[in-house]
């Protein structure tokens, strides 16, 4: 404005150089990685059951975490709500509510866990300790992941580097059919799915 109105000869922003900032990496698991992080929690039949429902469903923490027993039928999850800072809720769009496929390797920690738990029919995948309400995946994650992980000297990138995972293995594993790996993850729109 200043320049327009000639209250100034040049634009001196033209001079300013703006630093050369990389780009955080956007993290996810090889498949080699999500190997050794189920070893490494192999005394906690519940922290691998989340995992696996984060990096082969591509379910986010508060999907996770409102899973009922009774949401699941056969191979398929019925995904109705989603449990955030305390607020169940139903999940984030619309296309979000949706089922998801659970494959043989998830389904089997998803039966140890069952088995664990006593065969219920109904109530929460993951109840909180007073098993009144669902529990914080965060909290899972602090309270039993990191410590297992760092024992066992990996790293820890958080419940979403899983749903990351999740869609690069589909699309990989499929010869580029990022079609599918929309579909798990339940995306609006493919540029969500190929921007992961």
């Amino acid at each position: 404005r200043a320049l327009i109105e000639e209250r100034i000869k040049i634009n001196p922003w033209r001079a300013v150089q703006l630093p050369k900032i990389k780009a955080p990496a956007t993290k996810h698991y090889i498949p080699e990685e999500a190997d050794r992080i189920l070893l490494a929690l192999k005394d906690h039949v519940n922290a691998q059951l989340a995992f696996q429902l984060a990096c082969y469903c591509g379910l986010i923490p508060g999907e996770i975490s409102g899973l009922k027993w009774e949401d699941g039928e056969g191979d398929v999850f019925q995904i109705k709500r989603s449990f955030v800072r305390g607020v169940l809720d139903v999940p984030k769009t619309a296309a979000r509510i949706a089922p998801v496929v659970v494959p043989p390797q998830v389904r089997m920690y998803l039966e140890a866990w069952w088995e664990k738990c006593g065969r219920p029919t109904e109530g929460w995948i993951f109840p909180n300790r007073m098993n009144t309400q669902p529990m914080y995946m965060n909290n899972l994650a602090v309270l039993v992941v990191k410590p297992a992980l760092k024992a066992a000297k990996l790293k820890w990138y958080g419940w979403y580097a899983c749903r990351r995972s999740c869609a690069t293995w589909i699309i990989e594993n499929t010869k580029g059919n990022a079609a599918l790996a929309q579909a798990q993850l339940r995306h609006k729109s493919m540029a969500t799915t190929l921007n992961v």
